[in-house]
């Protein structure tokens, strides 16, 4: 909601409502737009970025470590001793 708001003042134009929103061309030719727009979206630092990527690669790697460790199968020898009533 802040962003939409950014670029209307950037445009120098007013909200719009519902209604009129789908209206193609009411934006006013010829309007000043701003001198030096303010940057909508704060760069993002690929370290940090790289860093939760390492982050979730380890997470992942745990729990298929967890997956992978089976209890060792029953024979059929073992099978049998049980008593099923």
């Amino acid at each position: 909601p802040e962003t939409s708001k950014k670029i209307l003042d950037d445009l120098n134009t007013q909200h719009r409502d519902f209604e009129t929103i789908s209206e193609f061309g009411k934006l006013e030719t010829g309007i000043h737009v701003a001198e030096k727009p303010e940057i909508l979206f704060a760069r993002i630092d690929e370290k940090a970025i790289q860093s939760k990527i390492d982050m979730i690669n380890e997470i992942n790697a745990k729990a298929r470590k967890k997956e992978i460790e089976k209890k060792p199968t029953v024979t059929v020898e073992d099978f049998q001793k049980i008593d099923l009533r």
